[in-house]
């Protein structure tokens, strides 16, 4: 796995496969058990996401998540509370999906429907 990182590193830093190689590989190091070799990796994978396509774009929830992932089995107690890093990425994360979903349904030609309106009133339950 050692020398998986300098192929990686080997990339332009402003290569969106980088960022991409650095997420799969922490995710890989994540998997073994290896976490103090993941924590950087993730890092360096959120910074250059967020340089490439914008603090908002759906893949930085990507990176988000897996470290929010990575913080809870490293941090289990810690992570249980509400300001721990793991919950501030894990929130942040939520909240890009949302912006990226309620974009997509106004992106349709008749806008953002409610459940209703397209079962029926009588759907949800009532």
């Amino acid at each position: 796995m050692a020398s998986a990182l300098p192929l990686v590193e080997g990339r332009r830093p402003d290569d969106e496969r980088l960022a991409s190689s650095l997420l799969h590989l922490a995710a890989v190091y994540a998997a073994q058990g290896q976490y103090t070799d993941a924590t950087p990796l993730y890092q360096r994978a959120l910074v250059l996401h967020e340089q490439l396509l914008g603090p908002d774009h759906p893949q930085v929830a990507d990176v988000l998540e897996a470290q929010a992932a990575l913080q809870r089995t490293l941090h289990p107690v810690r992570s249980l509370l509400p300001w721990s890093p793991a919950r501030r990425m894990a929130a942040r994360a939520r909240h890009i999906r949302e912006r990226a979903e309620r974009a997509l349904l106004q992106a349709f030609p008749w806008g953002a429907l409610d459940v209703r309106q397209v079962l029926g009133e009588g759907a949800g339950g009532d």
